[in-house]
């Protein structure tokens, strides 16, 4: 009797193991804890073209640089650091806009700060209740006469007749914009907007198609392929 409660609950724990396993998200999914530096001999900002580019510098000898990859900082390298600075000056820089390459980062309590101070606002959020109307009059009022407006995402984010008229007045140096207020419906030509947009000389239009790159199609089909598989194994699936 004791050997079967014994086989019944290892069996009960072999399959709560296996059902959290399945939940489990796959490692190359997720970051492992982000690693830290140690006290380096030498740190600042390094002026390059015109650029701020912070780094540092460990232990003595023949130069080493390390360069981080995309989506991550100098700090990735706290592992290998202390190693190799033994027998060489360990060099490590964060690329622009990484870590400590950025110059601003808040969330929407900055939009002001940001609005006032960029050269270039690029708008690339999806379309929301909060989101909808989020640039209009006073947002734009707010950016340098010199600045460009880029819209990736969706028209309603910014007011269309603010927009125009902050661009008919020159109030903003251009605006580059891929999407629109309004799309066909019917089997008549629908104008994308209520404003002569196209009439203006600072206003590059594209016909929204700029997620279309080369290796978008593919990309999306082995990501389809690989969705499918994993609704068949009981896996989550992946977002683009």
């Amino acid at each position: 009797m004791r050997i079967r409660r014994f086989a019944l609950v290892f069996c009960l724990l072999a399959v709560v193991a296996s059902a959290a396993a399945a939940r489990a998200e796959p490692q190359w999914l997720t970051l492992p804890p982000t690693p830290s530096l140690p006290k380096p001999a030498q740190n600042g900002y390094a002026p390059v073209n015109g650029i701020r580019i912070w780094y540092a510098t460990f232990g003595r000898g023949k130069p080493v640089l390390l360069l981080h990859g995309g989506l991550a900082n100098s700090n990735y390298w706290g592992n290998q650091v202390p190693a190799l600075a033994k027998g060489y000056r360990v060099v490590v820089m964060d690329s622009r806009g990484h870590g400590r390459g950025v110059a601003l980062l808040g969330g929407p309590a900055m939009m002001d700060a940001v609005l006032r101070r960029a050269d270039y606002v690029v708008i690339a959020m999806p379309v929301t209740p909060e989101s909808k109307g989020a640039i209009g009059r006073r947002e734009l009022a707010l950016m340098k006469p010199t600045a460009f407006l880029v819209n990736v995402a969706r028209a309603e984010i910014v007011d269309e007749v603010s927009c125009f008229d902050a661009l008919a007045y020159r109030a903003i140096a251009g605006a580059a914009l891929d999407d629109w207020y309004r799309y066909p419906s019917v089997s008549r030509p629908t104008p994308p907007v209520a404003r002569p947009f196209h009439k203006l000389p600072n206003v590059p239009m594209t016909p929204h198609v700029s997620g279309w790159t080369d290796d978008m199609l593919d990309a999306g089909a082995r990501l389809i392929a690989e969705n499918i598989r994993r609704v068949g194994q009981g896996k989550p699936l992946l977002i683009w």
